[in-house]
């Protein structure tokens, strides 16, 4: 089975500067996030499961794939906590 998640569909997002603004009209509340975890967002939104997502970071950047995958699942698991990303 993948581990897959998805995007809350009242989250919007706006690109500021180096930052990207998640605005959840639901819960009326702002997040802050990096290139990095919008990368994560885009690609939950294209339904890429979380072993494609890794791979993903793995072939972009110079990194480790138990490296990405640990520092992926934290950013994932702050998506959750803040009600932008569910599993699916």
């Amino acid at each position: 089975m993948k581990n897959q998640y998805t995007i809350n569909k009242s989250i919007l997002i706006e690109h500021v500067d180096n930052e990207f603004l998640l605005l959840d009209s639901d819960k009326n509340t702002i997040s802050i996030v990096n290139a990095s975890c919008m990368e994560i967002i885009d690609l939950i939104r294209k339904d890429k499961a979380l072993s494609e997502i890794v791979e993903h970071f793995i072939s972009k950047y110079d990194v480790e794939q138990e490296e990405a995958q640990k520092d992926i699942l934290e950013v994932i698991q702050n998506l959750e906590s803040i009600g932008v990303a569910f599993k699916k």
